[in-house]
C-alpha cells in the first residue's frame, strides 16, 4: 500500500511552539506525531510513504530520512508555497493503486487495512473517513412553526454530525482533477468529484480521533498517547484496534 501524509501547513493554531518546531514533529509523550502515523501506517503493511511538505521542510526531511528506521520508503515531495490539503497531489506522481491520503496532525487508532478493504469493496474512486463530532449549542434554541410562532425551547442541545476525519482513500483517477501548482482543499477536490456524478463513499471510525492541531488539544493529545500509548502504538506491532473506546477514549478526547 502507498500513502501520501500531508505535513506541509504553518501549524499556525499550535504558535509559539511551531515557531522553531514543525507541527508534524511535535511529541506526544515524547514521540513526534508523525512517527506516530509512520509507525501505525508500517504496522497496516503500508510500505511507501510520500510526505507532502513545505513549512520547515528541511527539519522533517533529516528527522525522517529515507524511512527505513521505521520499515519504510519515504519520499519528500517539497512545495514552494502552501497549496491546501488537496494541491499537494498535482506535485505527486500519479499511483499505481489506490492510496491512504492523511493530514500529518491526527492521534487515531483507525484501522488502515479495514478501511482500504472497505474502499476497494466499494469500487468508488473516493473515501472519506467520518467521524461522528458531538457539541453542545451554548444558547437556547427556539424552534419555530409554519407561521414563525414559538413551536419549541431547546435549553442548550447538545448536536452531533459527521465530521471529516482528514483521512482518505484516493483511487489513481482523481489525480486527473488536481492540476499541478494550484490551490485546492480536499472539500473542493471531492465535489468536483460529485459535479461529475462521481461517487464518494464513507467509512465511519468509532474509535479515538484527536486532531492535535491546537495548543489546548495538542496538550490532550499528549496526555492521552502517554496514558495509553499502547493503544495508538501496540508493543506487539499490531494494528491498533478499531470500535468503540473505552473510558478516557474518542468521544472524551475529540477536539475539531
Amino acid at each position: 500500500m502507498e500513502a501520501i501524509i500531508l505535513a506541509g501547513g504553518l501549524g499556525t493554531r499550535l504558535r509559539p511552539y511551531t515557531d522553531v518546531i514543525p507541527k508534524p514533529l511535535l511529541p506526544l509523550g515524547g514521540t513526534p506525531i508523525l512517527e506516530i502515523i509512520l509507525r501505525q501506517l508500517a504496522a497496516a503493511g503500508v510500505d511507501h510513504v510520500t510526505l507532502a511538505l513545505h513549512y520547515r521542510a528541511e527539519v522533517i526531511q533529516a528527522h525522517v530520512g529515507d524511512g527505513s528506521r521505521f520499515g519504510l520508503q519515504v519520499e519528500h515531495s517539497v512545495a514552494d508555497r502552501l497549496l491546501g490539503t488537496a494541491g499537494p497531489l498535482g506535485l505527486i506522481e500519479r499511483p499505481r493503486d489506490a492510496c491512504l491520503v492523511l493530514n500529518a496532525d491526527l492521534l487515531t487508532n483507525l484501522d488502515y487495512r479495514d478501511l482500504m478493504a472497505r474502499h476497494r469493496s466499494r469500487g468508488a474512486p473516493a473515501t472519506v473517513v467520518l467521524f461522528p463530532y458531538r457539541t453542545e449549542v451554548p444558547f437556547g434554541v427556539i424552534d419555530v412553526d409554519g407561521e414563525g410562532d414559538v413551536a419549541a425551547f431547546r435549553e442548550k442541545p447538545s448536536v452531533e454530525a459527521s465530521i471529516n476525519a482528514g483521512i482518505y482513500v484516493l483511487e489513481p483517477l482523481v489525480w486527473d482533477k488536481v492540476p499541478p501548482g494550484e490551490y485546492l482543499e480536499m472539500s473542493e477536490l471531492i465535489v468536483r468529484a460529485l459535479a461529475k456524478g462521481r461517487t464518494v463513499a464513507t467509512y465511519r471510525h468509532a474509535g479515538d480521533w484527536l486532531d492535535v492541531g491546537t495548543v489546548e488539544s495538542f496538550r490532550r493529545g499528549d496526555e492521552v498517547f502517554r496514558a495509553q500509548r499502547d493503544r495508538y502504538l501496540p508493543s506487539d506491532g499490531s494494528t491498533p484496534p478499531d470500535g468503540a473506546s473505552p473510558a478516557g477514549g474518542a468521544r472524551d478526547m475529540v477536539v475539531a
